[in-house]
């Protein structure tokens, strides 16, 4: 029996076979097969939210080899393209990076990531459907409301908001002449930036496993 295809809710120019999708030779974003498996999930139970844009100068991917990967995974012969125009090799390179490099900026709130997912935690929706594997899922909810903010089960300390990253606040050293008094005021923020699914459970971990509740 065929699989239904996924139903496309985005604007796109053309629906092309899958085989004349080429992805840009110098991209330079590299996809986990995590992030695939899980973007094929999404794309599979939700359709395509974006389409993949290719150059008409170069014919090439500008967005979404990660979506290109994952329409392979689950066997589509065909996706849906949005053709843009560019006057160079130069803009398609530039549009390529700045499509990658923005979305690394956008600040994640992680309790209200914990928010949305106890909304979502319904029984009847699947919660991959939101990007999210469900170890990160599991870790992610095991954080408990408390007076003045979130703080996670099990008495462990809690990163707090980055933008693809978590910055926690630790104790730094008193510079020369300062009392430990006034040392215990000031904080220093040490950031770790996530690039996937697989650091952001790896961190987790690591984040849990070395950290003790002052």
């Amino acid at each position: 029996m065929t699989k239904p295809k996924p139903e496309v809710h985005c604007s796109y120019k053309k629906i092309v076979d899958i085989e004349y999708v080429r992805p840009h030779p110098k991209n330079p974003n590299h996809h986990p097969q995590q992030q695939i498996d899980l973007l094929a999930t999404v794309i599979a139970k939700s359709g395509w939210r974006a389409p993949i844009t290719c150059s008409n100068l170069s014919g090439v991917i500008i967005r979404g080899h990660g979506r290109l990967e994952a329409a392979k995974k689950i066997g589509l012969e065909s996706v849906p393209v949005d053709w843009q125009d560019y006057d160079s090799e130069a803009d398609e390179m530039a549009d390529m990076l700045a499509d990658n490099r923005i979305a690394e900026l956008a600040e994640l709130s992680l309790p209200e990531v914990t928010d949305i997912l106890g909304e979502l935690d319904t029984g009847a929706f699947d919660l991959e459907m939101t990007g999210y594997a469900i170890e990160e899922i599991e870790r992610l909810m095991t954080w408990a409301p408390q007076e003045g903010g979130y703080e996670p089960a099990q008495n462990q300390a809690a990163p707090g908001q980055g933008g693809g990253s978590f910055d926690d606040e630790e104790p730094s050293q008193a510079p020369s002449g300062e009392s430990s008094s006034d040392n215990e005021t000031r904080t220093v923020k040490t950031r770790c930036y996530i690039d996937d699914a697989d650091e952001l459970v790896e961190w987790i971990d690591e984040f849990f496993r070395t950290r003790e509740r002052p």
